[in-house]
């Protein structure tokens, strides 16, 4: 796996909204913090841009991509937000030389279909805060900020919570692969799948019912592509409602995981919340967890 180089001062950071039209405040707001940590924000033409729920035409959102990822000033590009529409790009994304030039890639939800894509092509990237966050926060008091500009810079820091009931203790080693479910599991069948064999799987979501994930989590066990897992490290799953069958959604997981015989931690911060770590998809990394918590290392 290759990973992008690390940035340096006055180095460019595209942002670029490949999937829902961004909130504008935020994406000023985000540019200002890159800029006052020595780097030079670059928003990209679509970027502010609505074309239905998207930020421009799929033509448009590509376009903001290609031109970042071919310019050699810019070295990552930062996803204004989530949403949906990122799949569009995957076609003719992956016709592009990707490697030949790799960049950082930063964002989370429905960004979770480029990360497949990097990793496919055979590149890390960040699963991590996105604008909202660094217009929130824009400097190292926030946890999640010190550690994104430290994994952009060349000193990406293990991340570490604490138990819960839930936990299959035990320690793993394996590539970091994953993101949001729901995005993930419709690249099933695709040259895309994240589901790979020895993968230490990071999982969040959020507006899922829990009937629907509780089905999803059934068809990756039915197709087989949790038991050749190495590890599975669940995040948040938030805006949901406890259901007549499940008091809660990690009771709901910590069942359709069951027996599996690796080692499973929950509550990961990772997903949509404030505590959003960053981590480096595609990096070979140690999940460990045990009667004390989890910590992951990559």
């Amino acid at each position: 796996m290759i990973l992008p180089p690390p940035l340096r001062k006055g180095d460019v950071i595209a942002i670029l909204s490949p999937s829902g039209a961004a909130v504008r405040e935020n994406v000023e707001k985000a540019a200002e913090a890159i800029h006052s940590r020595g780097y030079e924000p670059r928003i990209m033409p679509h970027a502010l841009g609505r074309h239905g729920s998207f930020s421009g035409s799929e033509e448009e959102r590509l376009s903001d991509f290609t031109e970042a990822w071919h310019d050699p000033c810019v070295k990552a590009l930062l996803c204004s937000r989530g949403g949906y529409g990122a799949v569009h790009l995957l076609p003719a994304l992956d016709r592009m030389r990707l490697e030949e030039t790799p960049k950082w890639l930063i964002g989370f939800s429905d960004i979770s279909a480029l990360h497949a894509l990097m990793q496919h092509r055979g590149i890390a990237s960040l699963h991590g805060p996105q604008t909202r966050h660094l217009a929130l926060h824009p400097d190292d008091t926030d946890p999640c900020t010190a550690a994104l500009f430290g994994a952009l810079e060349g000193t990406p820091r293990a991340i570490e919570w604490g138990k819960t009931e839930s936990d299959t203790p035990g320690t793993a080693r394996g590539t970091l692969r994953g993101g949001n479910l729901a995005v993930i599991s419709a690249l099933i069948g695709t040259q895309f799948n994240p589901f790979k064999p020895g993968s230490i799987l990071v999982l969040e979501d959020i507006a899922e019912p829990i009937y629907k994930v509780e089905r999803t989590l059934c068809q990756l066990r039915m197709a087989g592509l949790l038991d050749s897992l190495n590890g599975i490290v669940v995040g948040q799953f938030t805006d949901y409602h406890p259901d007549v069958n499940h008091a809660s959604m990690e009771a709901m997981i910590g069942k359709a995981l069951c027996g599996l015989d690796i080692p499973v931690a929950f509550n990961a911060p990772v997903g949509h919340v404030e505590r959003n770590m960053p981590l480096i998809l595609g990096s070979e990394a140690i999940l460990h967890t045990d009667a004390s918590g989890s910590r992951l290392t990559f």
